[in-house]
C-alpha cells in the first residue's frame, strides 16, 4: 500500500498500510483546538472514513500535553469531542478526568465523585456523555488499545 501524507493546520494525517495516523501538531499551545484545527480534524476524519483501505486510526500528539482543550473562542460551540479527548489524555496519562463545580455532592448518592481536581487512576474505558443546545445528546464509549 503506498503511503500517504496531509498536513493541515496544525494536523498532519499520514496513511500507510492501511494505518491513519492523525497527529496534532500544535505543540507550543498545548495542542489546544481553536476552529481551524477542529475544521481539520473534520475533514481529515471525513477523509478516513471514505478510505476503505483504513482499518485502524491512530491519534498521537506532539509535545508533552496531548491536548490542553478547546481554545477560548470554542467555548459555546459544538466542542464534545474535545471532551472525549480530554478524557482519552487523562486516561492515557493515568488519572480520572474532573469533575467541576461540584462543590456539594449529594449524600444520598453513592457515586465516587471527583471534583475540582483529577486523580491518579488506571482506567482503560471511557465513557464520554455530551449535551448541546436544542436538546442534542451525544455519547461514546472509548476504549485504550492494548
Amino acid at each position: 500500500m503506498s503511503r500517504r501524507k496531509l498536513h493541515r493546520e496544525g494536523l498532519r494525517l499520514e496513511c500507510l498500510g492501511g494505518i491513519a495516523t492523525l497527529t496534532l501538531d500544535r505543540a507550543e499551545r498545548g495542542n489546544r483546538v481553536d476552529l481551524s484545527l477542529a475544521q481539520a480534524l473534520c475533514t481529515a476524519a471525513e477523509d478516513i472514513e471514505h478510505d476503505d483501505s483504513i482499518r485502524v486510526v491512530v491519534l498521537r500528539a506532539n509535545g508533552p500535553d496531548f491536548c490542553l482543550g478547546a481554545e477560548p473562542e470554542l467555548a459555546t460551540g459544538p466542542v464534545d469531542w474535545v471532551e472525549a479527548i480530554a478524557a482519552l489524555a487523562c486516561a492515557q496519562a493515568g488519572y480520572v478526568h474532573p469533575t467541576i463545580n461540584l462543590d456539594e455532592p449529594d449524600p444520598d448518592c453513592d457515586l465516587d465523585y471527583v471534583p475540582h481536581t483529577a486523580r491518579r487512576h488506571a482506567q482503560r474505558v471511557i465513557l464520554s456523555n455530551s449535551f448541546g443546545f436544542g436538546g442534542q445528546n451525544a455519547a461514546i464509549v472509548l476504549r485504550i488499545a492494548d
